[in-house]
């Protein structure tokens, strides 16, 4: 029915979070993003949003996300991401007699937990990668404790507070954190290599906190 296609609209913004700045990869040059709660819900402001009509569409503004991201040859990756991206996409369906619902769909990619060595020669950029590791590190840190403390209360039927606000990633998850309905997917890329056994390990259990 064309009427139901036409009473659909998806949009689709981009944001980075580097070093605990939040940056829209769709005008990197613009003005900084800033988080507000409103309603219960979270408004990033300053936030390009671009509404989606084809694949096409779609693809060039994953390119342009892409090529604006913060990345660094690693000696395990030509291009190792620095920072956390979220593909914010949001739907809006309007019925025919006029009832709007809407959904927000978060798809992050994850920075992976860093451990870097001090065999780094230049100060300077010894000095990047180490801030970048703290805060990488912080932040998925604080996550697996949020995950923690909902299964617990949802286990144990308590109400213990949830530290949101210590980071940028879980502020701006911070209504999808606080909303039961919520639903969580992770998935994670394995190494089956044996000196990868510690690593695979980790990634398993932060996998499967929120079970």
């Amino acid at each position: 029915d064309e009427r139901l296609l036409d009473s659909v609209s998806v949009s689709l913004s981009v944001l980075e979070i580097y070093n605990e700045r939040l940056i829209d990869l769709l005008a990197p040059a613009g003005d900084s993003v800033g988080i507000q709660m409103r309603n219960g819900a979270v408004r990033l402001t300053n936030l390009s949003r671009v509404k989606l009509g084809d694949r096409a569409q779609l693809d060039a503004v994953i390119q342009t996300a892409a090529g604006n991201r913060n990345i660094e040859k690693t000696a395990f990756n030509d291009e190792s991401s620095r920072s956390h991206c979220l593909y914010r996409i949001k739907i809006s369906k309007t019925d025919f007699d006029g009832k709007r619902t809407k959904g927000l769909l978060n798809i992050i990619d994850l920075a992976g937990c860093e451990r870097f060595s001090d065999d780094i020669e230049d100060a300077a950029r010894l000095k990047k990668v180490q801030t970048e590791a703290n805060f990488i590190n912080k932040s998925l840190t604080t996550l697996g404790r949020i995950l923690r403390i909902k299964k617990e209360n949802r286990v144990n039927g308590t109400n213990k507070n949830l530290p949101i606000r210590e980071t940028k990633l879980t502020r701006v998850l911070q209504d999808c954190m606080d909303d039961e309905q919520a639903v969580t997917l992770m998935i994670v890329n394995l190494c089956q290599d044996e000196g990868n056994f510690h690593q695979t390990k980790e990634a398993l259990n932060f996998s499967v906190i929120n079970v």
